[in-house]
């Protein structure tokens, strides 16, 4: 028998952040790491809840590579001074980070 592709199963392991209150749906802005599918990332978006049942709504999910870049960028943009690790500095520091000034 065949798996069903539509069925996604997650798992919140440890909330994180409450990024921004609730907005006029009831849904909130959370950072949290969850486990979608058996595979641990770092995800942002937006949950709701309906009657104690959490449902995730639009977000972005993140491997630990990827949330220290997106980390390492906002830092930059902040007026901050990138920590990036050396394998993911780019040539040109500055024409990576151009488009997010």
């Amino acid at each position: 028998m065949a798996a069903n592709k539509d069925f996604i199963q997650w798992h919140i392991l440890e909330r994180i952040a409450n990024i921004s209150g609730r907005k006029y749906d009831g849904s909130r802005l959370e950072l949290n790491r969850v486990s979608w599918n058996g595979t641990e990332r770092l995800d942002l978006r937006r949950w709701f809840d309906d009657d104690g049942q959490r449902k995730p709504l639009r977000g972005v999910t993140l491997t630990e590579s990827e949330a220290a870049r997106l980390a390492d960028a906002l830092l930059y943009v902040q007026g901050g001074e990138p920590a990036m690790r050396e394998e993911w500095q780019p040539k040109d520091k500055a024409a990576d980070y151009e488009d997010l000034r």
